[in-house]
């Protein structure tokens, strides 16, 4: 007796309308025998959230928090004085050197001499105002910092307290009177403001702004002092002016003397060499530096506050804005 074996059907929605099966290795085809997924929640397809944007302010930036990130540049002009030193030299045998030369000879040593010493009273004029501003900047850093308000948090008092006390000031003896030092901030804002004097830019920042705007530029030209060797060759460099300065000097008498003899016959423009000197010395020494915002740390913690500072005048207290205005009397 002989038995046949039916396979079984399977449903016909397993392999999809008038379709043939296919290998049960493609899971993608049966979609879990049938079934129907259910759709993703909304929230599959929603956007990440983002914080929303402030609008940039009004206000002028001060210096951020990070302090390492901002590199200003700092500008310092003045026109230092010359300690005129007491003469060694006999200047009868200067003036015997000078006549024995021709006037083309003459001419050519007053041009030299001239160059010799622009140059010497510009490597000179650096190292002072370095020199200079650096122990004036010290002054005003020093005040700033003896300002801080108590407690270890660093909290500082008012501007105005802090601006009253910077401009009392008075530069150290022997800075030139026109001692002036400038720092910029760079972009975004390229905000510029004077340090010396005490500009007032600085009315609208905080007083740790105000602060450390100070130790910036005195970093600066500690640094400037530094690789000048100003120090220790301000006094060379002095010496070296005055020896030119004086042969300029003796050049120009012997140069003067020729013309209103009518033994030179040049245009008094082109001979006024100790004038032109002058002319130098009056547009002032200018150094422009970029200050290490990562070394502002390193300076800071140099600045002892030593006390020989003023201190601010206490200041009076403001009267209170009315908080309404009162209405007009009626007749």
């Amino acid at each position: 007796m002989t038995t046949q074996i039916t396979p079984p059907t399977l449903p016909a929605q397993s392999f999809g309308t008038g379709s043939q099966p296919t290998r049960l290795d493609t899971p993608h085809e049966f979609n879990g025998r049938g079934a129907k997924l259910a759709p993703p929640p909304q929230s599959y397809f929603a956007q990440p959230k983002r914080k929303p944007v402030p609008p940039p302010s009004a206000q002028p930036q001060g210096l951020p928090d990070n302090v390492r990130s901002v590199n200003p540049d700092i500008s310092v002009n003045g026109s230092p004085a010359v300690t005129q030193p007491p003469k060694t030299e006999d200047p009868g045998k200067m003036a015997e050197a000078l006549q024995a030369l021709d006037n083309d000879e003459l001419l050519n040593r007053g041009k030299n001499q001239l160059e010799q010493a622009e140059k010497a009273y510009t490597a000179f004029g650096e190292m002072n105002i370095a020199l200079k501003s650096r122990d004036a900047l010290e002054i005003f850093a020093e005040c700033a910092k003896g300002l801080q308000g108590p407690g270890s948090v660093g909290w500082y008092k008012s501007s105005k307290e802090m601006i009253t006390a910077l401009k009392n000031i008075e530069l150290p003896p022997g800075a030139p009177k026109d001692l002036t030092v400038t720092i910029t901030f760079p972009p975004p804002n390229h905000q510029a403001i004077s340090l010396i004097p005490v500009g007032a830019g600085l009315e609208q920042k905080a007083p740790i702004e105000i602060y450390r705007c100070y130790v910036h530029a005195l970093g600066a030209m500690k640094n400037q002092a530094r690789e000048l060797n100003a120090d220790q060759g301000l006094a060379q460099a002095e010496a070296r002016l005055n020896d030119l300065l004086e042969t300029l000097k003796a050049i120009q008498k012997e140069i003067n003397k020729r013309k209103k003899e009518g033994n030179l016959p040049v245009r008094a423009a082109d001979v006024q060499f100790e004038a032109r000197y002058y002319s130098h010395v009056d547009k002032g020494i200018t150094i422009n530096r970029l200050a290490n915002g990562e070394e502002f740390a390193f300076h800071d913690a140099a600045i002892q506050g030593k006390g020989k500072v003023p201190t601010p005048a206490p200041q009076p207290e403001e009267a209170p804005a009315p908080t309404s205005t009162p209405a007009p009397e009626e007749d």
